[in-house]
């Protein structure tokens, strides 16, 4: 957990009071500057190999089938009877579920049997869920390990990441939602939203990955992951 977050471990709710949000948003940028300067280091060939072994991925929770899973900022998370209409502008899990789908699988690997419903409820229900932005990216730093006892660490350069994944850690991380459509998919897109994806194990010059949009794992190049990646969380059991 963040240090300026310690305080508000017991505090599930969305929102910061404003002095906590400016030491996060603080400390959260730190972070993001380091990891921009590590990646002048991709200009040397180096290679990682290593991670979780195949026989321990866990199926990916694909969002793409839950349809009948409303997920809206507007509503609580909440599970369409048989037969009942989808109410007018009201989004679903696939749609807007990345995160919750994300936070799934995660929680697969590490052998927690919850309900994607639950996930979602407890995202929407604590303010996670926004009109314009999705899924708030502070959901990893905050609820997962409180709630869910993985702890979560942002990562602050490659060598970070890649040392985690050999450390047997799987990394979340946001990437825009166009380059899985284009290089996993190979069909153009105009998506604009991110997707979140795991990162279970390096091979070379190619990672290893789950999408919450397509079954099975893709490999992809690591350096334009690399260049592309938002945001990334290592995630260990406590």
């Amino acid at each position: 957990m963040l240090k300026s977050l310690i305080e508000q471990q017991n505090n599930f709710q969305a929102r910061l009071d404003e002095s906590t949000y400016h030491l996060y948003e603080k400390e959260v940028s730190q972070l993001e500057t380091e990891w921009m300067e590590s990646l002048k280091f991709l200009e040397c060939n180096f290679k990682f190999v290593g991670g979780i072994d195949y026989i321990k991925f866990p199926t990916p929770t694909n969002q793409k089938t839950f349809v009948n899973i409303i997920y809206d900022s507007s509503k609580r998370c909440e599970i369409l009877k048989p037969g009942e209409p989808l109410p007018e502008g009201t989004k679903t899990m696939a749609t807007s579920g990345t995160i919750p789908c994300a936070i799934k699988t995660l929680l697969e690997y590490f052998e927690q049997d919850v309900k994607l419903v639950e996930i979602g409820d407890m995202l929407a229900s604590n303010g996670y869920l926004t009109p314009d932005k999705g899924t708030l990216w502070s959901a990893f730093d905050r609820l997962m390990e409180p709630i869910f006892g993985i702890k979560t660490q942002i990562q602050n350069s490659i060598f970070e990441l890649c040392l985690s994944i050999t450390q047997k850690k799987p990394v979340v991380a946001l990437i825009p939602a166009t380059y899985i459509r284009e290089h996993i998919y190979c069909e153009p897109s105009e998506v604009h939203s991110n997707e979140a994806i795991i990162i279970w194990r390096l091979a070379g010059d190619n990672a290893l990955i789950t999408t919450t949009s397509s079954p099975g794992t893709h490999e992809i190049n690591l350096y334009d992951l690399f260049r592309i990646m938002k945001r990334a969380w290592s995630c260990e059991q406590l």
